[in-house]
């Protein structure tokens, strides 16, 4: 079996505290044929300086405007030139034959598992046929990432899944099987900033909204009501009840032996206190783009 010829892509944006750590993963890997692409996302502290300073011969340094991660990732993409493309996030982890056992020729997509990493330090294993498509647990050819148009840069969250739901509707039809590997091959860390607030944010109603516009025709009934959640989830966090009862309404009406939709559908309808306006959000802290409900 030949060398397979691997670009892989790290889209940063004030990683400096991370990206060391995801690069010398990627450099250590019992590979020795490919390129490694870091995006510098508008970053405005020390990440290209850490990338620069490890001074490895096959990291290629690209500095841009910020424009967020599904265009950083493209920009990366287009850079290369590899018959493979590997993503992997600034602030995670891969582990030893992650990429001899994800780059594999004549794949068009191979999946694998990965281990969660809590902010408390506690894991958990992912399976590589459970997990959703995250860059650090998938590899894709060239020639299909490029057929379904990359990622789509209007989305700033649920990327991702838009990305898989387009990769599948190209593979579905030509009954092209999806390889996985069901041992984790790398670690994804999740932020203590993602976790401080669980609802609440705008960009998430954004991203549910426009899957269900996008994809709603060929999703099942169960992701239907499952995106309408988080939309309707969200709006209720942010004072937004009437378009928190349409979601919440769509959720209860396919799933109604899902409860927990059933009782925030009824809290959209208890009277906001005093003082509140609709469309008014909660003060909430920040948060990370790649940390929140997928």
């Amino acid at each position: 079996m030949s060398t397979p010829s691997i670009d892989v892509v790290i889209p940063a944006h004030n990683a400096a505290a991370t990206i060391e750590r995801a690069i010398r993963g990627v450099l250590e890997q019992d590979l020795e044929h490919f390129s490694l692409i870091v995006v510098d996302d508008g970053s405005t502290d020390t990440t290209a300086d850490v990338v620069t300073a490890i001074g490895d011969p096959r990291i290629e340094l690209h500095s841009t405007e910020q424009r967020g991660v599904s265009a950083a990732r493209n920009r990366g993409v287009e850079i290369g030139s590899a018959d493979i493309i590997v993503f992997l996030d600034a602030d995670d982890e891969p582990l030893q034959g992650w990429l001899r056992w994800l780059a594999t020729p004549g794949l068009p997509l191979v999946r694998c598992g990965y281990i969660a990493v809590e902010p408390d330090g506690t894991t958990k294993r992912i399976d590589g046929t459970d997990t959703a498509l995250l860059p650090g647990a998938f590899a894709v050819s060239r020639p299909l990432f490029t057929q379904v148009g990359g990622y789509d840069e209007e989305f700033t969250h649920s990327e991702n899944t838009d990305l898989w739901m387009r990769l599948r509707d190209v593979l579905s039809p030509q009954n092209t099987p999806v390889a996985y590997i069901d041992q984790p091959l790398a670690r994804r860390y999740r932020p203590a900033a993602a976790t401080a607030t669980k609802y609440g944010h705008a960009a998430l109603v954004d991203a549910s909204e426009r899957l269900l516009t996008k994809h709603g025709a060929s999703m099942s009934t169960e992701a239907i009501a499952s995106h309408s959640a988080v939309a309707g989830y969200n709006s209720l966090a942010l004072g937004q009840r009437q378009r928190a009862k349409q979601h919440l309404k769509r959720a209860v009406r396919l799933t109604p032996y899902r409860w927990r939709y059933l009782v925030r559908l009824a809290q959209a309808y208890v009277p906001a206190h005093r003082g509140k306006r609709e469309g008014t959000a909660p003060d909430s802290p920040n948060r990370t783009q790649k940390n929140v409900p997928r």
